[in-house]
């Protein structure tokens, strides 16, 4: 999903620099962190990594760049643990240069009506606790639609959570921001 980036790249919840292997050498890297310790390994394996732009701790709702900054903005399992996750899609579509892409895998709501998307909505007040603010029951793509990006991709998968009974579906998303804006 990134090896085709190029320019400037914004990763928003970089964690400890998981996707770092994934950037091409095309790419000038940027990522926010807003967990300190996930945020001094991650300016450790940026290093390794070749990657010498800045690592800032902040938060997806506020992004501290001016409009128009990046090519791209690419997350994983990162907008279902904003805070506003509305926000937070306005925040990358201000950001991304006209034409730019964001990219995402997240954890996404199971099927409308199913016992999944129950035991998913029971589920996501221990998981928002426990697991980092994590929301299992969030629609991302709705999110990216409403903030103005053209969808590009979408496929849906499952995560193998070794719970049966335990639904992880998600998705890997890529969007558009359109010419004019």
């Amino acid at each position: 999903m990134f090896a085709d980036l190029r320019g400037r790249v914004l990763e928003i919840g970089a964690g400890e620099g998981e996707n770092l292997p994934a950037f091409g050498d095309d790419v000038s890297w940027t990522a926010i962190e807003p967990d300190a310790g996930a945020r001094r390994e991650l300016e450790r394996e940026a290093r390794r990594y070749g990657f010498v732009e800045e690592v800032i701790d902040a938060r997806c709702e506020e992004l501290p760049f001016s409009d128009k900054t990046f090519d791209a903005v690419v997350a994983t399992l990162v907008f279902c643990s904003v805070t506003e996750l509305a926000r937070s899609f306005e925040e990358v579509m201000r950001v991304l240069k006209p034409g730019g892409t964001v990219a995402c895998v997240e954890h996404v709501h199971a099927e409308k009506g199913s016992v999944r998307r129950l035991i998913q909505s029971m589920a996501t007040p221990l998981s928002v606790r426990w697991d980092g603010n994590c929301h299992w029951n969030r629609d991302p793509v709705s999110a990216a639609h409403a903030a103005g990006f053209r969808e590009q991709r979408l496929d849906r998968f499952e995560l193998d959570t070794g719970v049966p009974f335990l639904p992880a579906p998600c998705i890997l998303y890529v969007g558009v921001k359109p010419l004019d804006r």
